[in-house]
């Protein structure tokens, strides 16, 4: 099926395949918790009570996010 883009908007739109593997293995939502826990944890120390509430609620939802995608793996 031809889409009849042009070669611009082709390099624009192009997704590297081991980019797509990564995010089927799971990897990116990985590598991105360990990161962010890395950063929050040195950060934690000075939050709210309220931010600290927010912060555990997006860790749990990544941590929900990534066992979905271990599933589906």
């Amino acid at each position: 099926m031809r889409l009849g883009n042009t070669p611009a908007i082709s390099r624009k739109s192009y997704v590297h395949p081991l980019v797509l593997e990564a995010y089927v293995d799971g990897q990116t939502l990985r590598m991105y918790k360990e990161r962010a826990e890395e950063t929050l944890r040195d950060a934690i120390a000075g939050l709210q009570p309220e931010e600290a509430a927010v912060l555990a609620f997006l860790r749990d939802r990544l941590s929900r996010e990534i066992a979905e995608q271990k599933k589906i793996a």
